[in-house]
């Protein structure tokens, strides 16, 4: 079965397809978002849940948060903002916000 699901974010709509796979019994045994992403899920012999395995790293590979036609998992800045993902990680902001926030401490010295 698929699915196809439309989310609004500030920046405009954002579509997501997503594949159900089932088992005989009718339990959803894999969810699949796309090449990267999905979950496996694991019954016991009585058919209750017994694990979920997420796999993948939650970004899709056609995800372009800043729209600059450069996917975010090959783009060293995802939202566009000057400060690359690694330097905003570094600086405890979100490298998937324009506009970040950080505390700076400073210690002076004399």
């Amino acid at each position: 079965m698929l699915l196809a699901f439309l989310i609004w974010e500030s920046a405009g709509a954002v579509a997501f397809t997503y594949e159900l796979n089932y088992d005989t019994a009718s339990r959803v045994t894999s969810v699949v978002v796309d090449a990267v992403n999905s979950a496996v899920y694991d019954y016991r012999k009585n058919g209750q849940l017994l694990t979920v395995s997420i796999l993948g790293n939650g970004v899709s590979p056609t995800q372009d948060t800043d729209s600059d036609g450069i996917p975010d998992i090959e783009d060293p800045d995802d939202d566009n903002d000057g400060l690359t993902d690694t330097e905003e990680e570094a600086l405890g902001t979100d490298p998937l916000n324009q506009t970040p926030t950080a505390t700076v401490t400073q210690t002076a010295t004399k």
